[in-house]
């Protein structure tokens, strides 16, 4: 479990990069798990990877994060959406989406604002109960694009979420992992 570990505190800390502002930071401790060439920031890729889905997530994050712009490969955003197809490969739900779904509708502000219809309108061609990260990074471009600061405070308000659910998955199966292994040794 040792290396397993290992591999969990480097997204972890990634995702504690990403929550501090720390974009490099982050896509230095993922690339390796996530790319299979060699990188000047990223060095050596760790072939097979145990992590390597939840480093693509963080890729994701890191190229929205970049927003409009440039990154190693073009635009943050639409690296971003490269890097989802690659960690959600088909249509799948993260471990998180439930969580980080329900917090974008405790979160979607009820003002009358642009952005705020812009928010619960995102929300409501999702679906009932469905996360569509592809229609998030949007409304994150939209935010950006069109300086709209309330859709910018609530897609940041999501991002935060999002960082601390992912977070706390990362962490949490690990810890849980842990105390199982600890308690067959016990036996």
């Amino acid at each position: 479990a040792d290396g397993l570990s290992s591999y969990k505190a480097d997204i972890a800390a990634a995702v504690l990069c990403l929550m501090l502002g720390g974009v490099d930071e982050a896509n230095c401790l993922v690339v390796p798990h996530a790319r299979s060439q060699p990188t000047a920031y990223g060095g050596m890729p760790i072939t097979n990877s145990p992590v390597k889905q939840e480093a693509k997530y963080c890729k994701h994050l890191v190229h929205r994060i970049e927003g409009l712009n440039p990154g190693e490969d073009g635009v943050g955003f639409y690296n971003s959406i490269g890097w989802l197809k690659q960690s959600l490969p088909t249509d799948q739900s993260h471990a998180i989406y439930p969580r980080l779904r329900e917090a974008a509708e405790r979160l979607a502000p009820a003002a009358a604002g642009f952005g705020c219809g812009e928010a619960r309108a995102a929300l409501r061609t999702m679906g009932p109960e469905r996360w569509l990260p592809r229609s998030f990074i949007g409304l994150c471009e939209q935010a950006v694009e069109f300086e709209d600061g309330e859709l910018m405070a609530f897609c940041g308000a999501v991002q935060t979420e999002e960082l601390l659910l992912l977070f706390e998955h990362v962490t949490y199966t690990e810890a849980l992992e842990v105390e199982s292994s600890r308690d067959a040794a016990a036996v």
